[in-house]
């Protein structure tokens, strides 16, 4: 998925239910429940970050934590790879989630896509 194409997607304020980090494949999932406003309900949305460098994920405790919901996220070109940035809000708290990767890749229809674009 190209960067643009990443950054129109609507996901703030989404909850995360799923952040897995595969050090040996050096990838991240999120997958992200976000509302669509067609179908009033929820849709999961599988985000795969592949070829990850430069890994930053501030300090949070594991333990407090209930829900983790996406504040703010984007995606910018660096050369050959994308940079990554998100901050997540963990019982209120924000987070810095930041990476280098080669290449993102969701799970989205063309359809599913259109329903989740920003509303300027």
């Amino acid at each position: 998925m190209e960067v643009n194409k990443f950054n129109r997607i609507e996901l703030h304020d989404s909850d995360i239910d799923e952040l897995y980090f595969d050090f040996a494949k050096k990838a991240i999932k999120i997958v992200a429940s976000v509302y669509n406003e067609t179908t009033k309900d929820y849709d999961n949305i599988l985000m795969l970050f592949k070829s990850i460098e430069g890994f930053k994920l501030e300090l949070i405790n594991l333990i407090d934590f209930k829900s983790i919901e996406i504040n703010y996220a984007e995606a910018s070109q660096k050369g050959n790879n994308i940079f990554i940035e998100f901050t997540l809000l963990i019982d209120m708290d924000e987070v810095e989630l930041s990476f280098l990767c080669g290449m993102i890749e969701t799970d989205l229809s063309e359809e599913l896509y259109l329903q989740h674009l920003k509303r300027d």
